[in-house]
C-alpha cells in the first residue's frame, strides 16, 4: 500500500540559504533540517513567479517588517547552509503558504513522494527572505513583473491566510 504525500511527516527547516544557480537557471533553497541533514529545493522561474506575489502581499501587510537599507541593527549574516553529496535534492512542484498572526509557513512539496519541507518564519524574517529571493531574480535576469502589485490593489484586498500553489 502506497503512502500519500499528505501523510508524510514534514521536515522542519532550522536554517536555509537561497542562491541562484546559473547552470540550472533555477533558485536553490538549501535547507538544514533535523539530524544535521540538508535538503536542496529547486525553484523554477515559472513556479517562483507564482509564489512572489503572495509573499509581497504578506510582507506589505506588515510595513514595520520591511527591510531598510543600511539598517545598523541587522544581525551578522550566518554562514551559508551547504549541502553534501548525499543530500536530497528535488524540484518544488507545490507550495502551501499559511499566514498566521506570528509566523508565515511555507510547505514545499514535489510530485515524487519526498517528505514535505516546512519553512516557518516570523514576518520580519519573511521580509528579509523575500529580499534574498529578489536578489536571486536580479542575478538571473528574470522578469521582475511579479514583484509589483497591481495599481489600486491594497495588501489586505489580496492577502489570503492560506494559499496553495501548484
Amino acid at each position: 500500500m502506497s503512502q500519500g504525500v499528505g501523510a508524510l511527516e514534514a521536515l522542519a527547516v532550522t536554517r536555509a540559504t537561497l542562491a541562484y544557480n546559473q547552470i540550472e537557471d533555477r533558485i536553490s533553497l538549501t535547507c538544514a533540517v533535523s539530524n544535521n541533514q540538508c535538503v536542496v529545493l529547486w525553484l523554477t522561474a515559472r513556479f517562483a513567479s507564482q509564489l512572489v506575489p503572495h509573499l509581497c502581499q504578506v510582507v506589505a501587510q506588515f510595513p514595520d517588517t520591511l527591510p531598510v537599507a543600511g539598517n545598523a541593527q541587522s544581525p551578522a549574516p550566518e554562514s551559508p547552509v551547504v549541502a553534501g553529496a548525499d543530500s536530497a535534492a528535488w524540484v518544488v512542484t507545490a507550495i502551501d503558504l499559511t499566514n498566521g498572526p506570528m509566523l508565515v509557513q511555507l510547505v514545499f512539496r514535489d510530485d515524487q513522494g519526498h517528505a514535505p519541507v516546512l519553512f516557518s518564519m516570523e514576518h520580519h524574517q519573511l521580509a528579509e527572505w523575500s529580499e534574498g529571493l529578489k536578489h536571486c531574480y536580479v542575478q538571473a535576469g528574470w522578469s521582475m513583473d511579479c514583484w509589483h502589485m497591481p495599481a489600486g490593489a491594497t495588501p489586505q484586498s489580496h492577502a489570503a491566510r492560506r494559499v496553495a500553489l501548484h
